[in-house]
């Protein structure tokens, strides 16, 4: 749904996926295959391996899960607490 689609057909929408999306000439041949927990893991996977062989850092990666750990750490002190928290660094 977008804010300038005529007011007759605004609404949910179906959105096939297919070749011309990111990934999609690999996993989705043709369009209107869904995109479900087993292709979320191969897109993964693939960034994974494809980031060790170029020697290039993937995002996110491992120190990126540290910052969000210790933000939901935070999180959960304050919800405790009532009070604001300091994200540990």
């Amino acid at each position: 749904m977008f804010a300038d689609d005529p007011a007759d057909a605004r609404g949910f929408r179906t959105v096939y996926t297919g070749p011309a999306h990111p990934y999609g000439d690999s996993l989705w041949p043709i369009p209107g295959l869904g995109i479900g927990y087993t292709e979320t893991k191969i897109v993964e996977c693939h960034d994974f391996f494809k980031a060790i062989a170029s020697g290039v850092q993937p995002s996110p990666n491992f120190m990126d899960g540290y910052i969000t750990e210790c933000i939901a750490d935070a999180i959960l002190k304050s919800a405790e607490t009532g009070n604001w928290t300091e994200v540990r660094k």
